[in-house]
């Protein structure tokens, strides 16, 4: 069951298809993800050595940012953990002449979006060949529901962090 799960939890990391969703110039702010700011990512992403390494960063960052801290306790388990990544599509795009590992001034595009619920059954179906189970449906929407807002997309510019944080990356 855990690998269920996990595969579950990394079905918000596999669909990363380029939806160009500008939410820093959006007027609709109820629409945004609230918590999340450009500069969040700017130095967390420093040294990144691939893929696996910046959708890591983004959830942690989404966790951090836009949840409680009873929530971040809540959905920390490995299980749990799962069920909350499931609830949203995660994407980035290097920009031109960028690679990894991530080094100061390179520019990297981040997207994230709450999956709708058909999405969530869509995509499930895809992987698995059958319906998701209706509890696992609902712990998904249960935990998006803990994130205000349904987007967010923004140009970052990677900049160096202190020394003192380079060695935790």
């Amino acid at each position: 069951m855990k690998k269920i799960l996990a595969m579950l939890g990394a079905l918000g990391l596999t669909t990363t298809s380029a939806i160009t969703v500008m939410a820093c110039n959006n007027n609709n702010t109820d629409e945004i993800i609230k918590g999340l700011k450009a500069t969040d990512f700017s130095t967390k992403l420093y040294g990144a050595k691939g893929a696996e390494d910046v959708y890591s960063i983004i959830f942690e960052l989404i966790h951090l940012k836009t949840l409680t801290k009873a929530q971040q306790d809540e959905v920390s388990n490995e299980e749990k953990g799962g069920f909350f990544n499931a609830g949203f599509n995660v994407s980035f795009k290097l920009a031109e002449n960028t690679s990894f590992p991530l080094k100061k001034d390179d520019k990297i595009t981040i997207t994230i979006s709450k999956f709708t619920d058909e999405e969530i059954k869509t995509y499930y179906k895809k992987l698995y060949n059958e319906d998701i189970p209706p509890e696992w449906l609902n712990m998904v929407m249960k935990y998006q529901k803990y994130v205000s807002g349904n987007k967010f997309s923004a140009e970052i510019t990677i900049t160096e962090p202190p020394k003192e944080e380079q060695n935790n990356n």
